[in-house]
This record gives structure tokens, C-alpha cells and sequence, in this order.
């Protein structure tokens, strides 16, 4: 195996309906010198059996009364989707102080009101404040039964938003996340004003096999693995097949959070070699973002978006910051993590793969609205892992020929759009986190989503 290094809300009633109080609007944000042109609200959602979900909702700064709805799930599993709000799609960037923030111009909220969620609990300033059974803590369909119980609860406390158009979008693990609560959202598609729209994923962890096998394919065309080293790899995982002309091969595949092998591949030797060139690799690069000259010994810290921004965590750590937040008494001593490594280790993958998930989502509840993207420098989630998932275990048929797709008159990557509805981005030169790379790029594939303006 790889050793890698209770908040009390305030209801009002007005005509039968239940309206959130002031309680959780955010007055003012410590390091903020400017007013903004829209409404924020931070605080809690009932997640069921005494899951606390923490959540930052941001409303759309043109007109929030008539703006989609769009929930945000960073992955992990175990990870923080305020690391999504303050360096991605959100309207907020902190400074080099750690203490002041600006808006971004990129922002998502600009198009739509956008909720983000920190799930599952203990993630963040999530919590739990009752005894939960093992089945109701880290796993995948404890971790979608919470998110989708507190997305019930937004629209309680925010019910002028109920029925409106409603998109479920996320990245990495969000790859698991985003279409099981989608799933389970469409199967009582109509109640508590949900309305499912859509669904995105950026770099998705849709499948383990292909997620461990298309990891060292990806590495050795990056010219990571040595001849040497590849060749080991070929004669211990792979079989020519005459009949097809090519080798198949059976590499090791091991769980998201590497804590157990799922299997060894074709033999020890291979799962050996395998591993031995992951050791020489992962320390030396950023996984999440090849391009990227912020690499740590310790890889799991480039998950945390530490490349990307090292003081939002600084900012989010700030005292009057938790109080403007609304963060729970018992949650603001403690300090504030992008990644809770207990809930990354400990959690539970059920599902290895998605696939009979997406077949139920555009078959069985006719959603075709579906965009996939992938920044084509991330080798953790990288681009062949989805191309593969869709045309080979969703097995989806392209509607035309894939091709490149402009932005600003240059390149900005390659658009496969299937049959059923179905577009597949890349994102030349962007990572992981893409749209923290390529905002103007990450923008017009979210505005594809919602159908705002198509990408030819």
C-alpha cells in the first residue's frame, strides 16, 4: 500500500410559510472594506439525527428573486466546500494577510445564488450533537441522506426559493457526491420545492479502477516514469492480446483515501512496481496540478488548497470571522481545516463506481442536462479517467466528432457532447480546482450548465 506521507434558529411565519430569520445573514465580514451587491447568509442546516451541516449561501447580485439555485460540494471525502467559496467559484478571494478579502470577478453568484456546504459532518464547522450510529457518520449514503435532509431544511428556512431551478455541481469526490444526492433529489423530484435542473463535475473520482489505472498511464505520457520503470509496469500488469493488437493490463486499484486496496492488479509484482513508481512520483510534483511549482513531501497537503491559497484558512481562523459566520459555540474553539484527515481516513466508499448511478439519473429520471470537465493537468482525477467513464463503462455515444472549443479566440481545451445530452470539457493548462486556474473558462462551462450561453 502507498503510505502517503447547537444553533437555535429563529422562525417567523408570514401567510403559512416559514421564513428565515435574521439570525443567520451575515451582517459584515471582518477584512471587507466595500458593500456588496448581494445578500449572504452563513449558519446551520438539519442534516437528520443530529447532523449539523454548515453552510454559506451567497444570492445572485443581480436579481436573487428569479436567479437559479446551485449547490456546491467540494470532495475529499472529508474536505471543505468553503476551500470552494474562497478560492473557486465563490465571490470571495483573502489576501496575502490572511486578513482582508476581495471580490472576485469570476464569481458564480454573478449568474446564479450559490449554496455551499460543508458535508459530511465534522468537516469544517459541520458537527454532530447527538450519538450517531457508524452507519449514520462517513460514508457515501450517510454522507447524501445528510446532504440531502439539510437541502430540505434550506428550503424551510428559505422557502421563496422553493421550485426554482436547482443545479447540483461540485468536483473531486464531488464525483460521488454530486450524482447520489442528485439521484435521491430527483426521486422526490416535485417535493419540498426541489427542482432539479442539472448536475456538473469538475475532475470527478467517478470510478476506482479507472481512477488507479489511468493515474500511471497519465503519469508515464507526462513523462513522469522512467522507460525503465514502465517497462517493469508493462511485463507485471499487462497481457498483449493478439486478437486486438494491444496490451491489457490490470493495474492495482486502491480506495479514494489509499487505506485499502481494492486489489492488487494482474499480480504482487505489479501492484510492487506499481506502487514503487507512485513513491519516486508523489512527492516531487503537485498531483492536483502538474503545471503547478507548489509541491510538498507530504501530498495529501495539495488537496487542501494550500497551493492555491494558504491564508484563507488564516482568515476563516479568525475569531470575530467565526462569529460574523455564525459558526456554533462548541465548533469555535477548534480550529478550522480545509480537510478533517479523520473524516478523509475513516470514510467509507460504497460505491466504486457511479456508472449504474448516471444510467438511473438520465434513464430512469430523463435529466440529460449533465456537464462533466476536467482540467487536463491533474493527474489524481485526470482527463482519460473521465473519457473513459463515459465511453467505456456508461458506454455513451458521441453526438459529433469531439472537437476543440474556443474562448477569447484561443483554445481552451476539447468538447465532446453525446447523444443523450451529456458535455465532456477539458481545460488546457488547469488543474484539479480549475476554475481557480481558468475562471474565465470554469465561468463559461457554468453558464453552459445553465443554459445562460452554449458552448458551440
Amino acid at each position: 500500500m502507498i503510505n502517503l506521507p447547537t444553533l437555535i434558529f429563529c422562525f417567523a411565519t408570514l401567510a403559512g410559510q416559514t421564513l428565515a430569520f435574521g439570525s443567520d445573514v451575515i451582517d459584515h465580514l471582518p477584512g471587507l472594506n466595500i458593500s456588496l451587491p448581494f445578500k449572504q447568509y452563513s449558519g446551520y442546516l438539519d442534516g437528520d439525527k443530529g447532523r449539523n451541516l454548515f453552510y454559506w449561501f451567497v444570492e445572485n447580485e443581480k436579481n436573487a428573486s428569479t436567479a437559479p439555485l446551485v449547490l456546491w460540494l467540494n470532495g475529499g471525502p472529508g474536505c471543505s466546500s468553503l476551500g470552494g467559496l474562497l478560492t473557486e467559484s465563490g465571490p470571495f478571494r483573502v489576501k496575502a494577510d490572511g486578513k482582508s478579502i476581495d471580490l472576485d470577478p469570476f464569481s458564480w453568484n454573478k449568474f446564479a445564488n450559490v449554496l455551499y456546504l460543508e458535508s459530511p459532518i465534522n468537516v469544517g464547522f459541520s458537527f454532530n450533537s447527538t450519538h450517531l450510529e457508524q452507519k449514520d457518520f462517513y460514508n457515501d449514503n450517510a454522507t447524501t441522506d445528510a446532504s440531502y435532509h439539510a437541502l430540505v431544511n434550506f428550503f424551510q428556512k428559505y422557502p421563496q426559493f422553493k421550485n426554482r431551478k436547482l443545479y447540483i455541481t461540485g468536483e473531486s469526490y464531488g464525483g460521488v457526491y454530486v450524482p447520489l444526492l442528485t439521484r435521491k433529489l430527483l426521486e422526490n423530484n416535485g417535493q419540498h420545492g426541489i427542482n432539479v435542473q442539472g448536475m456538473a463535475v469538475g475532475n470527478g473520482a467517478f470510478d476506482l479502477e479507472l481512477m488507479s489505472a489511468t493515474r500511471i498511464e497519465y503519469a508515464y505520457f507526462r513523462d513522469l516514469v522512467s522507460l525503465d520503470d514502465w517497462k517493469l509496469i508493462q511485463s507485471s500488469c499487462c497481457q498483449w492480446n493478439a486478437q486486438q493488437s494491444k496490451y491489457a493490463c490490470n493495474y492495482p486499484v486502491y480506495s479514494v483515501n489509499y487505506t485499502v486496496i481494492i486489489h492488487p492488479g494482474n499480480s504482487n509484482q505489479c501492484q510492487t512496481h506499481v506502487d514503487n513508481v507512485l513513491k519516486k512520483i508523489l512527492p516531487k510534483y503537485n498531483m492536483y496540478n502538474l503545471n503547478d511549482e507548489c509541491n510538498f513531501a507530504d501530498p495529501k497537503q495539495a488537496v487542501t488548497h494550500q497551493c492555491t491559497n494558504p491564508k484563507y484558512a488564516d482568515y476563516l481562523n479568525q475569531v470575530e470571522v467565526k462569529k460574523a459566520l455564525h459558526v456554533h459555540l462548541s465548533v469555535q474553539s477548534t480550529t478550522w481545516a480545509s480537510c478533517n484527515y479523520k473524516v478523509v481516513f475513516l470514510y467509507q466508499q460504497q460505491y466504486n463506481s457511479v456508472a449504474a448511478v448516471f444510467h438511473d439519473i438520465m434513464e430512469k429520471h430523463n435529466l440529460t442536462n449533465i456537464v462533466l470537465f476536467n482540467g487536463d493537468a491533474d493527474l489524481l482525477c485526470n482527463f482519460i479517467l473521465t473519457q473513459q467513464f463515459v465511453e467505456n463503462k456508461l458506454k455513451f455515444k458521441l453526438k459529433s466528432p469531439t472537437a476543440t472549443w474556443m474562448l477569447n479566440g484561443k483554445v481552451a481545451g476539447m468538447a465532446s457532447k453525446f447523444e443523450n445530452g451529456l458535455r465532456y470539457f477539458t481545460i488546457r493548462n488547469a488543474g484539479h480546482m480549475v476554475p481557480t486556474q481558468k475562471p474565465v473558462e470554469a465561468l463559461a462551462i457554468f453558464k453552459d450548465l445553465l443554459n445562460i450561453e452554449k458552448i458551440a
